[in-house]
Formats: structure tokens, sequence, C-alpha cells
């Protein structure tokens, strides 16, 4: 199963990637080597139901993906926080709500329809075709569909010659692995979960596609393209997961190719695209997350720090520092400009977006299991020291 509908597990609540960490490999991060205060915030607002995206605009206007939850399934929420008022401007039962980015008055967001993530499920012949509608909100509040990414993907697809799974596994050891891994190798499945978005200037929208593994472009007119594909996240299989998953004892030792799930895209000053992964698969998941860069003229991939647990979201500063949220690490981390060493800033319960805008650092926490997400604000944030 794509670690994407892990990723969509987890934010429905029911699976919280239970064993991705363990204690002593829940932060990557080192301490800073400057112990001292804390970083100073103040709460926004509180009282938010899964708080996995926030977009905000010059004039500090904030949106915040929300998900809600009763007998009849997900409603996805999109909520405007604006002169200290709270307003849901999207509600939309029976899909997720995700990908939120804003500039100038115009804000994005995807609204998914996909298949259910729960493991071992079987589709419904009675649902609707799935679809993740990239759509804008204009200044007038009119809402325009861009394009639906999964018929880009139905179309496209990506990692389609990517090979995801066991390396150099042998047949017999591939017939002993639980059913629910479909396979000791398979190629890119044609999925589509926009999760994260960013709004460059020019109006094109760069969205990191966590089902696709790959940064796509879209265009004002809805012209859709591929900047890049990540690589694979190589994970040693150990004891530990061969027990605590009944991975056959042939594997421990063998290394998995995860499919890398890209969960968000920045662009920084210098121009270089910069992507958070959350890789993993059922049994396989560890601190396994990274930063890459991404030139976004030739697609080139490079990885800039790994060892994340849970890498959900970034922001980079305009000094270029970068922020990264682990999930389920417990923290903010921050990688100082030039550094493959991430260290902790900020350490919070379920941290789980972060975003910069106009000198301020902007922080979801909590809220996946209720309504008690909150959304910060850091004071003072100067450069880090490597």
């Amino acid at each position: 199963m794509p670690s994407s509908r892990l990723l969509c597990a987890a934010a429905a609540g029911g699976l919280l990637l239970a064993g991705l960490a363990t204690p002593a490999a829940a932060h990557a991060a080192k301490p800073s080597p400057k112990p001292g205060k804390p970083p100073t915030t103040e709460k926004l607002a509180d009282g938010m139901s899964q708080p996995l995206s926030v977009a905000i605009d010059h004039d500090g206007t904030t949106y915040i993906t929300q998900a809600t939850f009763d007998e009849s399934g997900q409603t996805g929420i999109l909520t405007q926080l604006k002169g200290g008022k709270r307003a849901n401007l999207v509600s939309a039962p029976g899909a997720e709500i995700a990908a939120a980015s804003v500039r100038n008055g115009v804000v994005t967001y995807a609204e998914n329809h996909t298949p259910s993530p729960e493991p071992g499920s079987e589709p419904d012949p009675n649902a609707p075709p799935p679809s993740a509608l990239l759509k804008q909100i204009d200044k007038k509040g009119k809402t325009r569909t861009l394009v639906d990414l999964w018929a880009f993907e139905e179309t496209h697809n990506p990692d389609a010659a990517v090979t995801y799974g066991f390396e150099g596994i042998s047949d017999a050891c591939a017939s002993q692995l639980p059913p629910e891994l479909g396979g000791a190798t398979h190629t890119g499945h044609v999925e589509s979960h926009p999760y994260a978005s960013t709004t460059l200037p020019s109006g094109d929208v760069l969205v990191a596609d966590a089902a696709a593994n790959a940064v796509l472009k879209v265009t004002a007119k809805g012209k859709t393209s591929v900047v890049a594909v990540l690589p694979p996240a190589p994970i040693s299989v150990t004891a530990d997961h061969a027990a605590q998953f009944g991975l056959p004892d042939c594997a421990i030792g063998l290394t998995y190719l995860a499919e890398p799930v890209p969960t968000d895209v920045e662009m920084g000053t210098d121009g270089m695209l910069y992507v958070t992964s959350l890789p993993g698969e059922p049994g396989m998941m560890g601190p396994s997350g990274s930063v890459f860069r991404v030139n976004p003229w030739n697609g080139s991939v490079k990885r800039v720090a790994t060892g994340f647990a849970g890498a959900t979201d970034l922001a980079v500063t305009p000094w270029g520092d970068i922020y990264v949220t682990q999930l389920f690490g417990g923290e903010v981390s921050v990688l100082p400009r030039g550094s493959s060493q991430a260290r902790t800033f900020f350490q919070a319960d379920l941290p789980s977006a972060v975003e910069w805008q106009d000198g301020k650092l902007y922080l979801t926490t909590g809220g996946l299991m209720g309504p008690d997400g909150a959304l910060l604000r850091f004071k003072a944030v100067t450069p880090a020291h490597r």
C-alpha cells in the first residue's frame, strides 16, 4: 500500500503510523548546541480539527484546512481567519481539503475524492470515480477548478518507470511476505494525492503530489507538467521490523525502496525548490523523512538532509534556513543554511504545518484525534547558526 494512503489514514486519526519511530529515533534533530529559552509563541487560534495545511497572505489573512468526522464520514473544510473572525469558506462532505496556498488574495486548495485509505479495504463499486481537483478562490469569492490531477495522473503517471520494494529478494523469500504488501516489488501506481501547494508570483502553482511521488506545476490556465519525480527512499529492514510486522527472517538486512511521498514544496530565494518527503511502507517505517532540493529548470533532485520522523511540511526563510515539522517526532527542526544536520527548534504536540510570511513563522499543532488543534506564531525568529 503506498504510504500516501498511510498519510491519509494518519490524518484520519485511525492509524497514526504506530511504530513509525522508536523512542530513541523519534527525534532526528540534535538539540541546539546553545541551550536557552525556548522560542516565544502566541496562540492565534484553537479548537481546530486536523489543521494539516496553513497559508498566510501578506495582509495576515490565514487559511487552514481542517477535517471533521461523523457517522456519514469525513467533511473537508477550508477555514479563513481574518481580523479576529473565523469563517469556513469550503465545506466538502466526503472529501479531503488539502494543499492550501495563497498569493494576493487568490486562494488555492485541493479537493480530493479518493479511495479509502484503510489497509486491505476493497474499492466500493458504487463510489464515484476518484478525483483530485486543484481549485482557486479569487478575490471576489468565485471558485474555479484549475485541473483534475487524478486525470493528469491517469494520463501521465510520472513514476510509472520507477520500481519500489525489496532489492535482491529471492522468489522463496518473496512468497513469505504478508499479502498486504502487495508483492515484493511494484512500479508507480496510478494515484494522485495533492497534499501541499505553493503559489508563485507568476500565478503558477507548484504541487507536492504525495501519491504521484512528484512535484507538479499548474499554470493559471490549468496546464500541468511534471517538474520532478523524487527518488525512492532506501530503508534497511531490521529484526524489529520483521517481528512487529510479520516479515520473514529472510527479509532482514534487505533494502526496501519505499515510495518517497512528497508532502510540501516551497521556493527559496535562490530559485531552488525545497521538498519534504514522508516515505514508508507497512513494516518498513522509521525516521526516514527527507528534505530535497529540486532544480525547477531541469528537474534534478538532491537530498539535503534525512532522518526526520514524519516530515510533513517545511518553511524556507529569506536567508536560507529551513524549518521542518516532524509530525511523529514531536518537534519543529531547523536546518541552518548550507547544513545537512537539523537540530531542534521547538518541541510541540503533533506539529503538522509550518509557514513563513513577512518575517514571521507560523505553526499548526495537535488536532489529529479531535478539535484540539492550534495555530501558533513565533514572536521572533533569527538566523540559525551551524
